[in-house]
């Protein structure tokens, strides 16, 4: 029982002794009435001293609990840098758990007997040419192993060359990769395949990143198995190449399922677009979404074209408020929260946009293609719009493409020759599945990793367990797929449409940068008019880079 219902009771007990005393008074029951005279006194003060006590146990209450939160508040000093808008924020998304994740790690299997033998082996072949060279260092991965070879002075190279067929048999693999030398290094590699095989896991990797606000995700191991990380902020912006079944899209789920576990919907949102229909199908619902995965090529178009708003509208923003960049505004944002937590104000969200495959929209306009991708990219650092781009087919990489995205992670190629378009040497040299060579925009060094696995049984069990704990997620309107016939119901029809029309069928073809030319109106306007006039069918099919045919004559426009 509580103080309050205490205090109800007791008063009520009062009240009722006071009217069978008067009622006694009137039948002269004076026994009765002196008993009930003599106790009054004694309940009446106990009512007021249970009120007294239940102010004076609430005032403690609330000192104690003020004590506990200025307790708390100083133990997380040293700890976060983030108010208290995003610790709310976080609460309200419920994250998956790891046990999701396969946390069995395989042990390599390692033959030191045979790896012993082969090293010896390699230095007899150096003391029978008569080569001052020996094995200085082995170095072991989850795939294969590195045996690194020093050279004394003034040795040339091209001596081991001419004993590279000599130095794979000494090694015990014919299909041996000799580095000469070693990229970043003055020694020389001679890597072969391990004859037992261990598996990098995503949750290794995943569980050392610290919770900070660097979007970062695991890479894999590298040769000699150190834990290798990257970071959105770094680098800004990617292509990732690589052949059908060489671990592409693993490694993509690996990125989008850490990024799952480490940040909340409030700190990362996402546009996954896929026009072969693959790949991202089952990401649709989660809460980092904006919108739902992109399939339609014209769709894709205009969300890129979306994005271009987003980034201008982010501009203005910290325009208006005198900041550079998106971590800048967030500050400012965090300190304004903390003067005035009912002020209507909100961390700007990074947004993370994966193209996979880019071939499907750079065949279909590749101008319009390479000038939104230009354009997001070149912007990524300020306004915290990251791009990821994807391709089996990197014969079709444009050097403007390349240039545009700035780092490159590049999975096992078919031809030296696509090794080179994408600005990876060896990367038809890759021993198998999972295995990559990063290059950073921060140097030229080519790293080569060992990427973690996931299964897809986990990836299915992970997203379908945010869907469960999270609802369905709310697409933002900015982004909702609109038809241009609607637009125009809407009276949303460029001022310049008739004009542009009439134009447009005196000549018979037409293309965005035709209209940017003749009109001096940007791109993004101009693509719009594009598409309004593929929607109604007066223009026909994309074709390269070509411009489109008009299916409208003029005669017949005179005619109606």
């Amino acid at each position: 029982m509580n103080n309050k219902d205490k205090i109800i009771k007791l008063e009520l007990l009062g009240i009722i002794l006071l009217i069978i005393s008067l009622i006694t008074d009137i039948l002269e029951l004076k026994s009765i009435s002196v008993v009930i005279i003599i106790m009054s006194p004694l309940i009446i003060p106990a009512i007021y001293k249970e009120k007294e006590e239940k102010i004076e146990n609430e005032n403690i209450k609330v000192i104690k609990s003020i004590e506990d939160i200025e307790k708390e508040l100083s133990e997380k000093k040293e700890v976060s840098s983030d108010n208290y808008t995003k610790l709310y924020e976080q609460s309200k998304y419920k994250k998956p758990p790891f046990s999701l994740l396969e946390n069995k790690e395989k042990e390599p299997l390692i033959d030191t007997e045979n790896i012993e033998s082969s090293k010896e082996k390699i230095n007899t072949v150096f003391i029978e040419h008569k080569i001052p060279a020996e094995v200085d260092k082995i170095n072991m991965g989850p795939n294969f192993t590195q045996y690194e070879i020093k050279l004394e002075k003034n040795v040339r190279l091209d001596k081991i060359v001419n004993i590279k067929k000599e130095l794979s048999f000494a090694s015990g693999d014919n299909d041996a990769i000799i580095e000469i030398p070693i990229p970043g290094k003055n020694t020389i590699g001679i890597t072969v395949k391990n004859k037992e095989h261990f598996k990098v896991y995503l949750e290794t990797l995943l569980k050392k990143i610290k919770e900070t606000d660097e979007l970062s995700f695991p890479l894999g191991f590298n040769m000699i198995g150190e834990d290798i990380y990257s970071s959105l902020q770094k680098e800004n912006s990617f292509l990732i190449t690589g052949t059908v079944g060489t671990g592409k899209s693993m490694f993509l789920n690996d990125m989008l399922i850490t990024f799952l576990y480490t940040k909340t919907p409030e700190e990362l949102k996402m546009i996954l677009i896929d026009p072969k229909r693959i790949e991202f199908s089952n990401y649709n619902d989660i809460p980092h979404l904006l919108t739902p995965v992109v399939t339609n090529i014209n769709n894709a178009f205009r969300t890129l074209e979306k994005l271009i708003v987003e980034i201008e509208d982010r501009c203005n923003k910290f325009k208006n408020i005198k900041v550079k960049n998106i971590q800048k505004y967030n500050e400012y944002v965090e300190n304004e929260l903390k003067k005035d937590s009912k002020i209507s104000l909100n961390k700007m969200p990074y947004i993370l946009v994966i193209i996979d495959e880019l071939s499907n929209l750079l065949f279909t306009d590749k101008t319009r293609f390479i000038e939104l991708i230009t354009k997001i990219s070149s912007m990524s650092r300020t306004t915290g719009i990251y791009l990821i781009a994807t391709t089996n087919q990197p014969y079709a990489v444009e050097k403007e493409l390349k240039e545009s995205l700035h780092s490159t992670i590049s999975f096992s190629l078919t031809e030296s020759l696509y090794a080179t378009k994408v600005g990876i040497l060896d990367a038809n040299k890759l021993l198998g599945p999972g295995e990559m060579i990063y290059k950073s925009q921060n140097n030229n060094k080519q790293l080569r990793i060992q990427a973690p696995y996931i299964s897809d049984e986990q990836i299915e069990s992970i997203l379908n367990n945010i869907k469960e704990k999270n609802g369905i997620s709310n697409y933002s309107n900015k982004y909702k797929e609109t038809t241009y016939k609607e637009a125009l119901n809407n009276n949303s029809k460029d001022v310049l449409y008739d004009e542009i029309l009439n134009y447009a069928i005196r000549m018979g073809q037409i293309s965005a940068s035709i209209i940017q030319r003749k009109y001096s109106i940007g791109y993004n306007r101009a693509a719009r008019i594009i598409d309004l006039f593929e929607e109604q069918g007066i223009i026909g099919p994309a074709n390269g880079s070509k411009p489109r045919d008009v299916l409208i004559k003029l005669e017949e426009d005179n005619n109606e």
